[in-house]
């Protein structure tokens, strides 16, 4: 494979494991929510909109995402601390998303 190619694949795979990972993470603490807090959650509309979003724009609208969803249902501190964790976790993804496919791709001789 040339250089251009790593990158196409490092491309794809970043555009499907980011908005994977952001839905994952709204939609698991969607659930857990209960009571005022999941009245403040973002409808299902806009939760999509985000989503769609994060696919087009990556970490660069998906980590601002994760941490306006948790100050906006949480309204605290542990808000703002569980946002930045969860905009690390989906920046984490899409380094991870970048690095697996060429070790792979280095690993198999392509």
């Amino acid at each position: 494979m040339r250089e251009g190619d790593v990158e196409f694949v490092q491309v794809v795979c970043e555009m499907l494991v980011v908005p994977a990972v952001a839905a994952a993470i709204v939609r698991i603490d969607e659930r857990r929510l209960t009571g005022v807090r999941l009245e403040r959650a973002w409808p299902p509309v806009s939760r999509d909109a985000v989503v769609f979003a994060t696919w087009q724009f990556g970490i660069l609208f998906g980590c601002p995402a994760m941490l306006v969803w948790f100050i906006r249902t949480r309204r605290s501190l542990w808000g703002v601390a569980q946002g930045l964790a969860a905009a690390g976790l989906l920046f984490g993804a899409a380094r991870a998303s970048a690095l697996v496919p060429e070790a792979v791709i280095d690993w198999l001789g392509l």
